[in-house]
Order: C-alpha cells, then sequence, then structure tokens
C-alpha cells in the first residue's frame, strides 16, 4: 500500500456512545484497604465502512481492586469517525481490514483513549475508584491490545 499523505482535517468525530459505565462495589467500601491497589486493562478495536467513510473504535477498560476482587468497574465507549477520502487510508482484503495508515490509526486511538480518560475520571469521583486516572500511554502501544 502506497503511504498516503494523511490529513487530520479530513477526520471528524461524529459520536460518542457510552455503552457501559458499571462499578460493582458490593460492600460500599469508600477507600481500598491499605496495600490494595487496582489492575487496569484497556482494549481497543475498530471497524471500518469504506461505503459510509467511517470508522467505528471501540475502547474498553476494566478496573479490578486486587485484595478486593469484587470490586471492579466497566467502561466500553464506541466512536464514530466520518474520515473524508477512506478508501485510500485503508487496504482491504475482500471484506477484511488488512491496514488502516499509521497516522489515522494514531489519531483514532488517540482521540478515543483521551476522551475516554475524562469521562472515566469524571464517572469515577466520588466512588471507590476516585483516583484513577488513565495513564498517558503510546498511541502505538494502546492500538496493540
Amino acid at each position: 500500500m502506497e503511504k498516503k499523505i494523511f490529513d487530520i482535517n479530513k477526520v471528524k468525530l461524529e459520536e460518542i456512545r457510552m455503552v457501559d459505565a458499571s462499578i460493582v462495589n458490593p460492600n460500599n467500601q469508600s477507600v481500598l484497604q491499605e496495600n490494595e491497589s487496582i489492575n487496569l486493562g484497556i482494549s481497543f478495536e475498530s471497524g471500518v465502512s469504506l461505503k459510509a467513510n467511517r470508522i467505528r473504535a471501540v475502547l474498553k477498560c476494566d478496573l479490578n481492586a486486587t485484595v478486593s476482587t469484587d470490586i471492579k468497574g466497566s467502561f466500553k465507549f464506541f466512536y464514530i469517525f466520518l474520515v473524508e477520502d477512506l478508501s485510500s487510508l485503508v487496504e482491504m482484503d475482500g471484506e477484511n481490514v488488512r491496514n488502516i495508515n499509521s497516522d489515522l490509526l494514531d489519531c483514532l486511538v488517540e482521540t478515543s483513549y483521551s476522551t475516554s480518560r475524562g469521562i472515566i475520571y469524571s464517572r469515577c469521583l466520588g466512588t471507590i475508584f476516585k483516583s484513577v486516572i488513565l495513564p498517558i500511554s503510546s498511541s502505538r502501544d494502546i492500538s496493540k491490545y
């Protein structure tokens, strides 16, 4: 695939949909135990519709207390991006995506992740996960999940 020059001005975030935002804390603990921490799991997927010039990015974040294993948080977001001339930035193998322009993928991952960081932070305020802020991370590392 010949590398097409990516123009960020041709990407528009059309929709953000939160499909899961749950915190399970059956004993209503207000703080974590003294030696307890929070495990964080992130996953990122994307789907492409060349006909509609859209990419759906799905970001999922799971939070788990390390000692009180019944304390969990789960967040899942759908991001819909309109991308002008998408077909020039995506290589297909029949109906399957073989490759997405790396600059476009970085843009989608960074936008999805940083937006999710703010939403998750605000949702966790006043809960046992009040100290959770998604870490700064490379978009390349996130997109490998």
